[in-house]
């Protein structure tokens, strides 16, 4: 017996139609009339193979038609537990400073002055790299910076451990590449050129809250200065110089629409910058609650931005185990505490180890719960976007372990449309 994966979607892109599997990543165009039948068919789906056994069989192959006994979500779930558990890589997100040079009304963080890090910690964590560097299975080593704003310690902090990142990963033929979440208000030509000269892969993730007057309105100086200007003329400096921007558009349900004005920002890039740069949108937490959320209209502001071939996601999405799942993924705070999630306070309350004077991790009981109860929440592994839905992960595990809804409040036709987008973002 068999039967109809709960994970396919078939949806017409105008020409044919298109089956996609969300756990994965198989697709098989099919012509209307074979769509049909699939669909008339998918809830006995045995009955396919005496009408058309070439189809059935291709089918299988592909994985749209399973055993009735093969238990999807377990299937999927120790694909990541082994992805999460895996050696091949590792990735350190380090924070050089808590404290940030903007003061927007949405974030998270104190932004405590001082909170800075010493050049005892910057050693203790190259300690850290050496350790870890050694490992013979390790294949790939990623380094990230984070904040407060990172640029902050980009001297004292960033460059000393870029470099010797590299240096070390080369000695040992290892992967490497880093990374930036960065208001890059503070990104001048010469840190650019730093960078450039180390010849590795590095990428940002920079954020707009609008167009000119609203991002101004809310992305300020805590002297009062406007940044949207700096910040654009910056992105394009990364794009020509060719680092990978995200560029993360923070919306709500009142500024949505001034994002449009965003695209004349970038309307006169070249190919090459502009295959550089993807869009993505997030929604601010904190009108994350608000009824009226506003699933469709971004549909309508990405398709637009579409339309001047600047590529697009909404952030609800996600293809493996977040971050903060990993085994192999660790936060290491300014003062040298661990944490696992970037998207939380970074209280001592909750911190999940330490990092020892010989380079080792101390992890807690914090810790050792989370690694417990990642993918256990009952709602979302019974939800058809489970394989792709950025809101699961260990940290709602951790806080909402008795839900009974979609933690992002999504309707089954905003699972419809998010599911659509994904596949269209995998094109």
């Amino acid at each position: 017996m068999n039967k109809w994966s709960r994970y396919n979607y078939l949806y017409d892109n105008g020409e044919n139609f298109i089956l996609f599997n969300l756990a994965s990543k198989a697709y098989l165009a099919l012509v209307p009339q074979l769509a049909k039948l699939i669909e008339e068919k998918k809830d006995n789906i045995d009955t396919l193979s005496t009408i058309h056994p070439e189809l059935c069989e291709i089918l299988k192959e592909k994985g749209f038609i399973i055993d009735s006994g093969l238990d999807e979500v377990e299937t999927l779930l120790k694909r990541w537990r082994d992805i999460e558990s895996s050696k091949k890589s590792y990735s350190i997100i380090v924070l050089p400073t808590l404290d940030c040079n903007c003061r927007c009304w949405y974030c998270y963080e104190q932004h405590n002055a001082g909170t800075n890090m010493t050049p005892q910690t910057v050693e203790l964590i190259k300690k850290h790299i050496d350790l870890k560097t050694s490992d013979p299975e390790l294949q790939h080593f990623h380094l990230s910076f984070f904040g407060g704003e990172p640029l902050m310690g980009f001297h004292t902090v960033v460059m000393p451990l870029l470099k010797y990142a590299k240096e070390i990963c080369q000695k040992r033929s290892i992967g490497y590449d880093a990374h930036f979440t960065t208001n890059a208000s503070l990104l001048t030509d010469k840190m650019i050129s730093e960078m450039k000269d180390l010849n590795i892969s590095i990428g940002f993730q920079i954020t707009l809250d609008g167009n000119r007057k609203t991002h101004d309105s809310i992305r300020y100086t805590k002297t009062g200065k406007p940044t949207f200007d700096t910040i654009v003329a910056n992105i394009h400096k990364l794009l020509q110089n060719g680092f990978k921007v995200s560029l993360r558009i923070n919306y709500t349900t009142a500024n949505l629409d001034t994002n449009y004005d965003i695209i004349d920002e970038f309307k006169d890039l070249s190919d090459g910058e502009r295959g550089l740069l993807k869009v993505n949108f997030q929604q601010v937490w904190q009108d994350m609650s608000n009824v009226s959320k506003p699933f469709s209209k971004v549909e309508k502001v990405q398709s637009v931005f579409e339309k001047h071939k600047l590529c697009t996601h909404t952030g609800l999405l996600k293809s493996c185990s977040c971050y903060a799942d990993c085994e192999n993924s660790i936060v290491i705070n300014y003062n040298g505490d661990i944490y696992k999630c970037t998207a939380r306070d970074f209280l001592q309350k909750n911190r999940e180890g330490v990092l020892c004077e010989d380079g080792h991790v101390a992890f807690n009981e914090k810790y050792k719960k989370r690694m417990q109860v990642k993918h256990s929440i009952a709602v979302c592994k019974q939800c058809n976007v489970f394989p792709i839905c950025a809101a699961m992960c260990s940290q709602h595990d951790l806080e909402c372990a008795n839900a009974t809804q979609c933690f992002l409040g999504l309707s089954e036709t905003e699972k419809k449309a998010m599911t659509l987008e994904h596949i269209k973002s995998l094109k």
